[in-house]
């Protein structure tokens, strides 16, 4: 829970100051245009992900990008129903307020968006039984609940849970925003099952610890399969496309590369849990 998972890189990491310094000068409000940093956040976080995906949808913080990944899989699917887990956590802004499932969290705000429903972290016999009804148009999850109070679900969860979801017609959305790049030990926590999803969600450790930045990246058939023609391209838009924020995630993926940061944190976890116990 260090800094709300986003200080994978620390306190004002040098390489990230640097790397704002060298866009100071650049526009940074670039609406309708696809400025070349952000280009290159984009092509580079389709490198690193998992599975096919490649298309991304680059947010100003974690609950726009979950608002966006959900909103994509109800246009493209169709469907309106959209499955979470019990005290899990995904944001603040009314779609993930709704798709979270602690109460505490929750309830202050109804009435919420409806379709929402929940089954329990780790569980694929209820999962598979929930989503047997064929209404769902997605399933999203956290590999480990962090505010819940760091639930780890049994090894295999993940990626039963994506089969589940193949085989019942479903989208499988994967949020990684407090979880990724590195903070499990691998770069994704969903490569510890070989996981791979339709739609990952990602932020906050992306920052670097600077400069507020989100994202969503689907495969290329969820992509197509709503916003894949020119009169639905914009329907999911964003006013700002952020250059110092996409300046810093470039410099994070580099600086996880090359200082190795997800082994380190693999064995400091692996040394809490052998001493928590």
């Amino acid at each position: 829970m260090g800094g709300y998972g986003s200080l994978n890189l620390g306190h004002n990491h040098p390489a990230i100051d640097e790397a704002l310094q060298q866009v100071q000068e650049m526009p940074n409000f670039l609406q309708v245009s696809i400025p070349a940093v952000a280009s290159a956040l984009a092509v580079s976080v389709a490198a690193v992900t998992p599975g096919e995906l490649q298309q991304v949808f680059i947010s100003s913080s974690g609950s726009e990008a979950v608002d966006g990944a959900l909103k994509l899989a109800r246009f493209s699917t169709g469907k309106e129903k959209i499955l979470t887990t019990d005290t899990g956590y995904l944001g603040t802004t009314f779609g993930a307020v709704s798709a979270t499932g602690k109460a505490d969290l929750r309830d202050p705000f109804a009435p919420l968006v409806p379709g929402f429903n929940s089954v329990p972290f780790g569980d694929t016999t209820a999962l598979r039984e929930r989503l047997s009804s064929d209404e769902y148009a997605v399933f999203i999850v956290e590999p480990v609940q962090v505010e819940a109070g760091i639930h780890v679900p049994p090894e295999g969860y993940l990626k039963e849970g994506e089969h589940i979801c193949e085989r019942e017609n479903t989208l499988f959305i994967a949020d990684e925003i407090q979880t990724g790049l590195g903070r499990s030990g691998e770069l994704w926590t969903y490569d510890h099952d070989g996981a791979e999803p339709d739609i990952m969600t990602i932020g906050r450790n992306l920052l670097g610890g600077t400069i507020p930045i989100g994202a969503y990246i689907a495969t290329d058939e969820v992509w197509q399969a709503g916003y894949g023609t020119p009169d639905k391209a914009m329907l999911h838009a964003s006013t700002f496309t952020n250059i110092w924020g996409c300046a810093a995630g470039l410099k994070t993926l580099e600086v996880l590369r090359d200082d190795e940061l997800p082994d380190e944190a693999d064995e400091l976890g692996a040394y809490f849990l052998l001493n928590s116990s």
